[in-house]
């Protein structure tokens, strides 16, 4: 009986044996064997690998000529290691090449048969891991960077709608500090463009992205802004979406460049289809109003002179809209010369003001210093006469309309401003489209005479409307 158990013991531990040797050897970690006083017994493969040394090279070495000399640490982390049972720490090692690299050693001790103390040292190559790390945080860094000086808007939101971060972009986009809008839902979404804000947010939390949904919100201080939004979910380590990332865009000049140049487009063509028709008209308009003038100069048809007068009116006005269907097209030649703005406004100002007092309105001119610039005269008082009778029929008798000029940056401005009620900014997306017109005996064409003259300077013609004041406002290049 004893000696059956004899050999069973002896059989298991053979087989503990085998199994030990089996583990140290094909373990991917490298492994040592020292003694309590760092001498290297054996190694396995992968501490061999590591070091790019032979066991027996590594047995020579011993376990201090693995260590970087220069590592501070060396000296205290050994320390450890005598000391205590298990520990783990930090070295910089070195390989048969002399490079250096991190890693992290792991020691347990115990007592083989005869009693002598043995220390199992694992250690682990941390140089991948220390660039992973490295590599990590430099994005991190780098979309810090990228979160904080973004020209647009970056905002983060929960599932609520309530806004968790936002950049420096958001608050110079929209006005609003970070600090009065945080934890809370913005209020920033006009009512006239709620539906977008439900649609996006409603896609997206359902784990869809939008990319570049153009849509308008409002600033702190109640101006309407045009932007392009794309929105993204954001999730977590499961894979749950808890939050949504918005990048906005401000496109509000874009949006002004397209109506710009889509306006011009529109006058050229009205103007070339004008240049194509008004020979073919004019000539029999021309006709009909010299025998109407025949016909008016005989006594015998004195009975019906006011109804031959209001005729001869009629082909003059149908004459005056014909040319300024003309004015309208882009490639209508214009005469430049040098000339100062305010001295134009000088001079045709006795025939602005006879124009305004008998419509009982009040011209007052503001004009500063502006430097002289290549105009054709006679389009741009046609501008400034349009604009003007423009502004008298925008406001009532007593009424104050401002001539304005002034310089800034090599930037000639000439603007129009009067008082009266704001232009709704649907009517002001339309103002300069050919017929386009609010009033009830108008062609309107007048504004878009404005427009294609403006084209024709290569000067900038915008409006701004608040309550009780609207400005037209032409921005010319000093040459």
């Amino acid at each position: 009986m004893f000696q059956n158990n004899h050999c069973n013991l002896i059989e298991t531990g053979n087989v503990l044996l085998t199994l030990n040797c089996v583990l140290f050897h094909h373990r991917p970690e490298a492994l040592l064997m020292c003694t309590g006083h760092g001498i290297i017994l054996t190694a396995n493969p992968a501490a061999c690998t590591m070091f790019g040394l032979t066991k027996q090279e590594l047995i020579k070495a011993g376990r201090q000529g693995l260590i970087d000399p220069a590592d501070p640490r060396a000296g205290r982390s050994l320390q450890q290691l005598e000391k205590n049972n298990c520990t783990t720490i930090e070295l910089t090692l070195m390989r048969s090449d002399g490079s250096k690299f991190p890693a992290i050693l792991s020691s347990a001790k115990f007592e083989d048969r005869t009693g002598r103390i043995i220390t199992i040292l694992s250690i682990l190559d941390m140089t991948n891991h220390y660039k992973v790390q490295e590599n990590y945080g430099l994005a991190i860094e780098q979309l810090r960077a990228i979160f904080e000086n973004a020209t647009d808007a970056i905002a983060i939101f929960d599932l609520d709608g309530i806004l968790v971060q936002a950049n420096k972009g958001f608050e110079e986009i929209f006005g609003w500090p970070l600090a009065e809008v945080l934890d809370q839902r913005l209020p920033v979404t006009p009512p006239d463009t709620m539906n977008h804000a439900e649609y996006m947010v409603k896609m997206v939390s359902a784990g869809e992205s939008i990319k570049d949904f153009e849509t308008t919100k409002i600033c702190k201080d109640g101006t309407r802004v045009d932007v392009s939004i794309s929105m993204s979910p954001l999730r977590n380590s499961y894979g749950k979406i808890h939050a949504l990332v918005a990048i906005v865009r401000d496109i509000t000049d874009r949006k002004k460049m397209q109506a710009i140049a889509e306006r011009a487009e529109k006058l050229h063509l009205v103007g070339q289809m004008a240049a194509g028709i008004a020979h073919e008209v004019r000539n029999p308009m021309t006709t009909v109003r010299g025998y109407l003038q025949m016909l008016q100069r005989r006594p015998e048809n004195e009975y019906i002179a006011s109804q031959l007068h209001l005729m001869i009116e009629e082909i003059d006005r149908a004459n005056s809209i014909i040319t300024e269907f003309l004015s309208l097209a882009k490639d209508k030649r214009v005469h430049l010369e040098t000339k100062n703005i305010n001295q134009l406004i000088e001079t045709i100002y006795p025939l602005i003001e006879a124009n305004a007092l008998e419509k009982d309105r009040v011209i007052k001119i503001e004009l500063g210093h502006t430097s002289s610039l290549l105009i054709d005269q006679h389009e741009i008082t046609q501008l400034l006469l349009n604009l003007l009778q423009n502004a008298i029929e925008a406001t009532d008798k007593g009424d104050t309309i401002k001539i304005l000029t002034w310089e800034e940056q090599d930037q000639v401005y000439l603007a129009i401003e009067n008082t009266g009620p704001i232009i709704p900014p649907e009517i002001i997306n339309s103002l300069g489209t050919p017929f386009f017109t609010t009033k009830d005996s108008g062609t309107g064409l007048g504004l878009a005479v404005c427009y294609s003259i403006a084209e024709r300077h290569h000067a900038n013609l915008s409006v701004e409307s608040q309550e009780n004041r609207t400005r037209f406002t032409v921005k010319f290049t000093v040459p």
